[in-house]
Parts: C-alpha cells; sequence; structure tokens
C-alpha cells in the first residue's frame, strides 16, 4: 500500500532522488556521467548511515528579488551549504503578469513544479500551458521562461542541479519579506477545508 502524503508535502525519495541527479549532471559535466552500478554502490553504501535531515519552515525561507523590476522573487529553501550537495531549491513566485528574463544554463538542469496559479512555460521557442501539480523539466542550454498568465499569483518549486551559482545570483539580489498571501501558500493553509 502506498502511504498517502498532505498536499504540499516532499515525498521521503526526492532527497535522495535530488542527491543522485547532482552526482550524475557533475559526470556529465566532468569526465561522464556516473554509471548505475556504481550509483547503486554508492547508494547501499549510503544507506547504512544515520542521516539528520533538515527541516524548514516557510518563515525560515529568506527571499529576494534579483533585480528591482523583477516581476518574480524567490524563497531559499535549500541551498549547497545546507543540502550539503551542490543544488538549489526554492519557491518562485511570480506576481500577476510576472516573468521570468529570458535565461539558460551551461550545465545545470531545472525542474518547476507547479503549486499554485496559472501560467505558461516556453523553452527553446516551444511554449505550454502550466497549472497546479505540472512539472517542467528545463535541459542544460535550454532557453526558457516562466510567465504567470492567470489572475493570482504563480507558485513554483524549483529546483537546480547543480547549482551553477544559482543561489549566490539570488542572493546577491534585494531582500523582501513574504507577505500574509505567500505564507499562506507556502505553509498550505490556502487548502484546508473547514469540517
Amino acid at each position: 500500500m502506498i502511504p498517502r502524503m498532505s498536499v504540499g508535502a516532499i515525498p521521503p525519495w526526492l532527497p535522495l532522488l535530488i542527491k543522485k541527479l547532482s552526482r550524475r549532471v557533475r559526470g556529465w559535466a566532468g569526465t561522464g556521467a556516473l554509471p548505475l552500478r556504481q550509483l547503486t554502490i554508492k547508494h547501499k553504501k549510503m544507506t547504512n548511515q544515520c542521516v539528520i535531515p533538515v527541516i524548514k519552515s516557510p518563515k525560515d525561507y529568506q527571499a529576494f528579488r534579483i533585480s528591482p523590476g523583477d516581476t518574480n522573487r524567490l524563497a531559499i529553501v535549500f541551498d549547497p551549504v545546507i543540502a550539503n550537495v551542490s543544488l538549489t531549491v526554492c519557491v518562485e513566485i511570480f506576481d500577476v503578469g510576472g516573468k521570468t528574463p529570458p535565461n539558460r544554463h551551461q550545465f545545470a538542469v531545472e525542474m518547476f513544479f507547479v503549486l499554485k496559479g496559472t501560467g505558461q512555460a516556453t523553452c527553446d521557442g516551444k511554449t505550454v500551458s502550466i497549472q497546479p501539480g505540472d512539472s517542467l523539466l528545463v535541459p542544460p542550454t535550454g532557453t526558457h521562461v516562466i510567465e504567470n498568465t492567470g489572475s493570482e499569483r504563480l507558485y513554483t518549486l524549483c529546483i537546480m542541479v547543480p547549482n551553477e551559482d544559482f543561489v549566490e545570483l539570488i542572493r546577491s539580489g534585494t531582500p523582501v519579506e513574504l507577505d500574509e498571501e505567500d505564507m499562506r501558500v507556502l505553509g498550505r493553509s490556502d487548502v484546508l477545508v473547514p469540517c
């Protein structure tokens, strides 16, 4: 039987997948991807270790606007220092009509998971509509834009592996506060149904 998870919960297998992806992407950028056999051996070694997970809540997130004119904000959830692996996990919040500037990453794979709101994603000239529950995986060198086309804010969970100086770029921006609406969405209290 598959255990039920609450809406917005992070699946227990996700941190392991991110770690594997990070190692694999480092391999692509260097001497070649790790063979599956090596990943399996490393995974078996890891299971014998006691790992204490890092737990954060939305009140712990640091949020930034990279450039003053940007219409999106990024709330850092995990970075390479906290995660002890080259990745960035953040929540990207787009104001109504907001979008990212066209951007690309040399080695990093970037994944977006839509938490709330609607929009469109464009990668290398191909555009798709996005809504809650949709996932988008942007390959290395893919020029992409995420845009809020809805009537409310668009919230996406963004995971980038490897970090490729992404968190440093975010932190070089202007610090901003998460407002009540952001905290409701990130704390998932916006989906609670009264009894």
